[in-house]
């Protein structure tokens, strides 16, 4: 699992939808931003 999986895949599979950025230098994540988006209007 790469790092940043811990991260967004555990939201997602929660159905959450969420808007992400994440920094790697290689394999290693330097930084990252993690925020739940709005919900879409299904009307």
């Amino acid at each position: 699992m790469w790092a940043d999986d811990r991260i967004w895949l555990p939201m997602m599979l929660s159905g959450q939808r969420i808007d992400g950025r994440f920094i790697f230098d290689g394999d290693r994540m330097l930084d990252h931003r993690v925020e739940v988006a709005p919900e879409l209007d299904q009307s």
